[in-house]
């Protein structure tokens, strides 16, 4: 019984990446048409990035342009194919590890698919005209984070991946309160809690502060640092596009809110980053991109599933 069990999860994990693979073709093939007219200016923001001389924040994002450097090299393409490759494996990487994490979170059977087209949907549904070659290794920092954290991991993975994550983007810095509570509540160990939170911090501090000195504070900031006023003023011109982000975010979050004693601890652990997540990015980010909030949907809309069947 226990072999067929394995052999049962086997098929849904090819089966589930499978349809990430289909899934990020799919998002591929909406991104180059969409923002064709980027693909020509690839090499030079790239050779910009590398060369030290981009805006803040994007040439904090150190791995976000280095990684398609060294596979550029290894592999022998053009810069541009590396970044398309690189962001299409990404996402399918994402989908993959963001259904593993579905269900590690609930036994429904149709849940980590669900999840997974939901995820994938409202990702090409985002897809504007932009670069931004940090946002698919960042939506794959955190499936792989949530996916470890949700089973259970230690300190180990979870901080090489946060470190890499961060090396990326620092928005991977919201999962340390996740964590924390994660350690606390539902493993019900506070010193551990303490221990994981603390380590997480450092490594987050170190990357954070250490790209800064390497690269100088002194340089234009893109867009300028605050956006609220912005963002405000962009939700009252055109509400259909400038309130996207609340799909992921403050909608679950509120339907969560109206069952909360029926949601679950780990979905209940999640609030505090989702909260902080939301603020920061609403201060200093562009809701028009609202791409960068799909890393929310993975535990609140699982949240939401597992709500609906524990009230059934």
């Amino acid at each position: 019984m226990q072999v067929k069990q394995i052999k049962i999860d086997v098929k849904e994990q090819l089966w589930l990446l499978c349809l990430s693979i289909v899934c990020a073709f799919i998002c591929h093939l909406i991104f180059t048409r969409v923002g064709g007219d980027l693909m020509k200016i690839f090499p030079g923001w790239h050779q910009e990035s590398i060369s030290g001389k981009i805006a803040a924040p994007l040439q904090y994002r150190f791995l976000s342009f280095y990684i398609p450097e060294i596979y550029a090299k290894l592999v022998g393409v053009d810069i541009t194919s590396a970044y398309l490759a690189i962001r299409m494996g990404c996402l399918a990487l994402s989908f993959w590890f963001s259904s593993l994490a579905v269900r590690k979170l609930t036994k429904e059977p149709f849940a980590p698919s669900l999840i997974l087209l939901g995820i994938a949907i409202y990702y090409a549904g985002s897809t504007q005209a932009h670069i931004q070659p940090a946002e698919e290794p960042n939506l794959l920092a955190f499936s792989v984070l949530t996916w470890l954290v949700v089973r259970g991991s230690g300190i180990v993975p979870i901080a090489l991946v946060f470190a890499l994550g961060a090396l990326n983007k620092d928005t991977v810095g919201f999962l340390i309160p996740f964590i924390f509570l994660q350690r606390w509540i539902c493993q019900k160990n506070f010193l551990n809690a303490i221990k994981d939170g603390a380590i997480l911090s450092c490594i987050f501090i170190l990357i954070y502060i250490g790209l800064r000195v390497h690269y100088g504070v002194d340089r234009e900031y893109l867009g300028g640092l605050w956006q609220a006023g912005k963002n405000l003023n962009f939700i009252v011109r055109m509400p259909a596009r400038g309130l996207m982000w609340t799909l992921p975010s403050l909608l679950p979050l509120f339907y969560l809110l109206c069952r909360w004693k029926s949601v679950p601890a780990i979905v209940k652990c999640y609030v505090p980053t989702m909260l902080l997540f939301v603020a920061g990015h609403f201060m200093i980010s562009i809701t028009d991109e609202f791409r960068t909030y799909t890393p929310l949907a993975l535990i609140l809309w699982t949240g939401i599933l597992m709500v609906i069947n524990n009230e059934k």
